[in-house]
């Protein structure tokens, strides 16, 4: 198989294609979906004293879903209005 690899473990004994047709681990699943069922469980079995603000947001795919939540979330930790 001859295709472009992003890198090359110093070993040389594995390489990871870089292939714009391959599926990324997820990438089929409904986000989306999922999501909106965990904030309803999660409203279901909490007190009232827990807050969940449930956003989708725009453009991300499975790949940047995480960083871009875990920002989300620091920036609703620490920041300032």
């Amino acid at each position: 198989m001859d295709a472009p690899y992003s890198f090359q473990i110093a070993s040389g004994s594995t390489r990871f294609p870089m292939n714009s047709d391959a599926i990324e681990f997820g990438e089929r699943e409904d986000m989306v979906f999922g999501a909106k069922q965990l904030a309803e469980k999660i409203k279901a079995q909490s007190g009232e004293n827990t807050l969940l603000k449930f956003s989708v947001i725009d453009g991300t795919r499975h790949a940047t879903a995480f960083p871009t939540t875990l920002i989300q979330g620091l920036d609703w930790i620490y920041g300032k209005e």
